[in-house]
């Protein structure tokens, strides 16, 4: 049979008639894949363990080679660059599908199709607040999103912080010209220095106060040689998974790397068993048969002979759909190796499962299956994944968004005499992120009409809830009712109604009197 087996991109071994000698090439084929797999799997998990301690991370040009990573800074402070950890990051982001699936999942469910921006009174400015100075806020705001293609850029924004661990977002000042231009940095072109002593990750802070950022350093990420500076009043950084008082971020993928890396080389060992597995041998059996007699059998059924140091070995093409004839004292057999395969499938769904943990993802948004869960039951509002997703739109609608970056919008608009001071002072961002949780429509709507009743909840928060645009359907209303054909018909349907019901109603009859 004409049967070859390539083993990891390595070395072809051929398939002989000797069921002894193809099992132990496959064996030895098997061994040779996993011994490289393992190998370069030990590199791979030793480095990243390494990530964890930075006392203990030196130089691995093997690693550097494989995962096309940066030397990780031999620093003992906490505030060290993770510059290993973003760039392996960004390879499982590019290359594996679960990586990939976590972080675009975060950015749907979190941004979706975005975040509803309305400026609004600061609080204890409500009455000083007119409703002109809101509109004149919320102009400001709509002309610098416009001017930035905003929809794209929060996408973008929340998908740097979770790849790269942190979001550099610089505000240009703008001049005679409105709106001022955003742009992001790669966290590559923040950092110190090359040949600084004094570690300050490209952030330099006041001595006496880690969190009071006063620029930001560039660099050229080839040379390392200085680029200018940045005022931290015209950068907002956004960096995740890290305490305050620490300078940079780390990727949100930090948690499960080792695990992502060990589900593709058990998939890798997989596949290998199961190509294994699918190789079947022909195993001709021949009764009474003496050692010539199957020399000569052997020579006339060869096709080709292929040689090998060991010796010539001979070799038959067998073609889809042949059918054998053969005497009853030959016995055809077709073997193929038992690999176990239910053996190995628990192990590969526990790797599934501690990677969704690690994220806090149910099964099924990691590995979009949902035969094993419910969607509605599991997007509920008590749900962890649903917890989780909220406490990200606060975190990029109002720390960072409403609190950052709106100040900033501010004083930009104050020094182009856009807003007064006092405007400035008295206005604020609210950030109205899309619901996460599960709903029913005709539910929401009924106790949403509750509550409506009994002025519980306002017009506008009814439209925030179903996720429309409050401004915009108050005015979609009004236009309605004005300029509508269909309001005008409705207007005259109810004066021909008032007036059947006038006509139809008996007159009314005045009492006796009893003079």
């Amino acid at each position: 049979m004409d049967f070859w087996k390539t083993v990891g991109g390595m070395v072809a071994y051929p398939f002989v008639q000797n069921p002894l000698v193809n099992w132990g090439r496959m064996l030895n084929a098997r061994a040779d894949a996993e011994r490289r797999f393992w190998a370069l799997e030990g590199r791979m998990l030793e480095r990243v363990e390494s990530l964890s301690d930075p006392e203990l991370a030196e130089e691995d040009p093997r690693l550097t080679n494989d995962l096309m990573l940066a030397n990780w800074p031999k620093a003992k402070d906490r505030d060290f660059t993770p510059d290993q950890l973003r760039y392996a990051a960004r390879n499982l982001y590019e290359d594996n599908p679960y990586a990939c699936n976590i972080i675009e999942q975060l950015v749907n469910f979190v941004i979706g199709e975005g975040m509803l921006f309305e400026v609004e009174p600061a609080d204890g400015f409500e009455d000083a607040v007119t409703d002109d100075d809101i509109q004149i806020g919320q102009t400001v705001w709509n002309e610098f999103t416009d001017g930035n293609e905003w929809l794209l850029r929060q996408w973008e924004w929340v998908r740097r912080a979770w790849r790269d661990g942190e979001t550099f977002a610089r505000l240009f000042d703008p001049g005679s010209e409105w709106p001022p231009r955003l742009r992001f940095v790669d966290p590559e072109c923040i950092g110190p220095p090359s040949g600084q002593a004094t570690p300050t990750f490209g952030i330099l802070t006041d001595p006496k106060d880690v969190e009071d950022v006063v620029h930001y350093q560039l660099i050229n990420p080839e040379t390392q040689a200085p680029d200018g500076t940045v005022p931290a009043a015209n950068m907002v950084h956004t960096k995740i998974g890290v305490d305050l008082n620490v300078k940079r971020g780390r990727t949100a993928l930090r948690p499960v790397v080792k695990k992502l890396l060990r589900y593709g080389g058990w998939e890798d060992t997989e596949l290998v068993a199961r190509k294994l597995q699918a190789s079947a041998v022909m195993h001709r059996i021949h009764k009474g048969a003496t050692p010539s007699s199957l020399g000569s059998f052997a020579d006339g059924m060869k096709t080709s002979t292929t040689s090998f140091p060991e010796g010539d070995i001979r070799r038959t093409k067998t073609r889809m759909g042949s059918v054998y004839d053969t005497s009853d004292q030959t016995e055809i057999k077709m073997l193929s190796p038992n690999t176990n395969f239910r053996d190995g499938a628990p192990l590969g769904r526990m790797i599934v499962l501690s990677i969704a943990a690690g994220v806090q993802f149910p099964e099924f948004m990691l590995t979009s299956d949902a035969s094993n869960s419910n969607y509605a039951s599991t997007l509920v509002a008590e749900g962890p994944v649903v917890r989780a997703f909220k406490r990200h739109q606060a975190f990029f609608g109002t720390a960072m968004w409403a609190s950052e970056l709106w100040p900033r919008l501010v004083k930009m608009a104050v020094k182009t005499n856009r807003l007064t001071e006092a405007q400035a002072a008295g206005l604020t961002l609210k950030v109205t992120g899309q619901r996460v949780e599960h709903r029913d429509m005709q539910k929401l709507v009924d106790s949403l009409d509750k509550a409506a009743n009994h002025d519980a909840v306002s017009g506008q928060q009814i439209s925030r809830e179903l996720g429309y645009d409050p401004e915009r359907m108050q005015q979609e209303i009004a236009d309605g009712m004005t300029e509508s054909p269909v309001a005008a018909i409705r207007a005259q349907r109810q004066q021909d109604l008032a007036k059947q019901m006038a006509a139809s109603k008996p007159p009314a009859v005045e009492p006796a009197d009893d003079d």
